[in-house]
């Protein structure tokens, strides 16, 4: 074996291989093989070996063995990433979890070397020399830590009615990326079984195995076009990992050799508004059969939906999928259809691959912003729910993402920040400044709603929010005057119109309602009856009423107080005097005082 050979693959660089040649051929030194076997999947800090133990040195050393100084050549090595060797004692354990599939990608076997150098100290200098090299080679073992796992949940096959028992259908089989041996060999059947078919793994020529779907059976497709089959694999590991794939088998009619895509399933993603000069995807199918009957002409499905036939075509001659026009993904985020390729053969026979095409999102729309009307009682303070506003952006993802802000219109007052906007709810507050329906009524307030769409690329929609300020009982009614005066003819029949009395509260509808009474005379005022007692008032529109008729020769005027008070607060009221004159009916005849 060549010496630079063995180093190189150690991980040691050239310069490096020299140093180490002529050290140790000046010093005679050796270099020591040892090996040591973990499993995959320890985890960080486990215990590999012990270099110094495995290779005598801690025997040969003894008490001088503190001397010693281990490190590891890391240097065109990536796997000493893995590993902490402990300076003094020489032990290896893992620095990061190991994962087998990860380190050694298709290798059944797995064994991953380092170089360790091992240098002895002087007593009282800090100067080193190299005494050994420790080839070190560190076995990786498998555990079962993966399923089998099938490329496709679904695989589409088809087979023509006509054919004959123990006809052979062929799809991939799952894959186990564990080491070879137990772990990794897969085992299928059926579940549940079916006397149709049966399903068996056959190795090609060129060694590459695949899984076989037998038809065991004559099949009519007029009888049944389609059969499901569920095949489940698994692996001989402990514990057992299983993994499964919907077999859809679709029975054809005869030719006798339908046409075979490569795959069954084809995906594509492109950005919404490209250039539809280029092919989306490009599908692919052959014909076992010959001349017309092998010659294939692509096209989309009849069962495609209008939308896709609207969005798409197809390249007869070589399965290029091209898009019509400029996908939009606000319209659609993807499309699924199948494209059928038929050969030419008499009848013709088709087979069809499922096509889906993801839209993606780019930052093309502005947000829609939905702003009606809200309302607050007035004098709340900060941080009330005046109204929500919604927004919404037909984009994805942070495009779609919505910020909102107010700038400009009533919010802020010289007292104060009137509204706030939450600006990921959207949700309009209350500011803490005052809010007097009475003073103000109405506010409006200009709303803008930015996306987060890429520095520089946002979008942003405003609109106007019309807030409305709610009534608070926060007004007394108040007569129209301080006095009235009225009059009525004397000997009116009772309930006659004495008089008219107004008042008006500042507050609205529930809030301003008031109502009128006449108060009574203190006790004992006046010696005698009571002036308001000869009237009564209508409570809601404050009509004055006689309670029986008036002569005004025995009294021509009546004084008295009345009230109008807000029902639903207590101390909401106010008074006001009324003045009833008497007014003189012609009802005395002339009389002769002396003949």
């Amino acid at each position: 074996m060549d010496g630079s050979s063995t180093y190189q693959r150690s991980g040691l660089t050239l310069a490096a291989l020299l140093l180490l040649t002529i050290l140790c051929a000046c010093q005679a030194q050796t270099i020591t093989e040892i090996e040591f076997t973990t499993e995959e999947e320890q985890g960080e800090g486990h215990f590999i070996g012990n270099t110094a133990d495995r290779s005598g040195l801690s025997v040969e050393f003894g008490d001088n063995f503190q001397l010693l100084l281990f490190s590891a050549i890391t240097q065109g090595n990536d796997f000493v990433q893995y590993l902490s060797i402990n300076p003094s004692s020489g032990v290896i354990v893992t620095k990061k979890n190991i994962d087998r599939e990860a380190v050694c990608p298709k290798s059944d076997e797995c064994s991953k070397k380092i170089t360790i150098g091992v240098h002895r100290r002087s007593p009282g200098s800090a100067s080193t020399e190299l005494l050994r090299l420790l080839q070190v080679t560190i076995k990786i073992l498998d555990i079962n830590d993966e399923a089998p796992t099938f490329q496709n949940p679904v695989v589409q096959l088809t087979v023509s009615e006509n054919v004959q028992p123990f006809k052979e259908l062929y799809t991939s089989l799952a894959v186990d990326r564990d080491a070879k041996g137990p772990n990794s060999v897969v085992n299928y059947k059926l579940v549940p079984p079916t006397d149709d078919f049966s399903v068996t793994i056959r190795t090609m020529a060129d060694g590459f195995a695949e899984m076989v779907i037998t038809v065991r059976k004559m099949l009519n497709r007029e009888v049944q076009a389609s059969y499901q089959l569920q095949v489940v694999a698994t692996d001989n590991g402990e514990p057992m990992q299983t993994g499964s794939v919907l077999i859809q088998v679709m029975v054809t009619d005869v030719n006798d050799n339908a046409p075979e895509f490569g795959r069954d399933n084809y995906t594509a993603s492109v950005l919404e508004n490209s250039d539809n000069g280029y092919p989306v995807v490009i599908v692919s199918a052959t014909d076992s059969d010959d001349g017309e009957n092998a010659r294939l002409t692509y096209r989309l499905s009849s069962q495609a939906p209008a939308k896709v036939k609207d969005a798409f075509t197809v390249d007869g001659d070589t399965g290029e999928v091209f898009s019509r026009r400029k996908l939009d993904y606000e319209t659609d985020h993807s499309y699924t259809f199948y494209v059928t390729a038929t050969d030419h053969g008499s009848p013709p026979a088709s087979a069809s691959a499922l096509v889906t095409v993801n839209v993606m999102d780019v930052n093309d729309n502005r947000p829609d912003i939905q702003v009606g009307y809200g309302s607050v009682l007035e004098e709340q303070a900060a941080g009330a729910m005046v109204m929500k506003v919604q927004a919404t952006d037909p984009d994805d993802g942070e495009n779609a993402r919505v910020t909102y802000s107010l700038a400009g219109g009533d919010g802020q007052s010289q007292s104060g920040t009137l509204f706030t906007i939450d600006a990921a709810s959207g949700v309009i507050l209350t500011g803490g400044a005052r809010l007097d329906r009475e003073a103000k009524e109405v506010y409006t307030l200009r709303v803008v709603a930015t996306d987060n769409g890429p520095v520089g690329l946002r979008m942003s929609a405003t609109a106007t929010a019309t807030i409305r300020i709610l009534d608070e009982n926060d007004n007394s009614p108040r007569f129209s005057q301080q006095g009235f005066s009225t009059s009525i003819t004397e000997n009116r029949p009772a309930r006659s119109p004495a008089g008219q009395v107004s008042a008006s509260d500042g507050d609205v509808d529930q809030n301003a309602r008031f109502e009128f009474s006449i108060l009574a005379a203190p006790s004992g005022e006046g010696g005698g009856r009571d002036d308001g007692s000869f009237f009564t008032i209508n409570s809601q529109t404050g009509l004055i009423l006689s309670k029986q008729p008036f002569d005004r020769e025995e009294k021509d005027q009546y004084k008295f107080s009345i009230k109008v008070a807000d029902p639903a607060v207590q101390n909401y009221f106010d008074i006001a005097n009324v003045t009833v004159t008497i007014d003189d009916d012609n009802d005395h005849a002339p009389r002769v005082l002396k003949p």
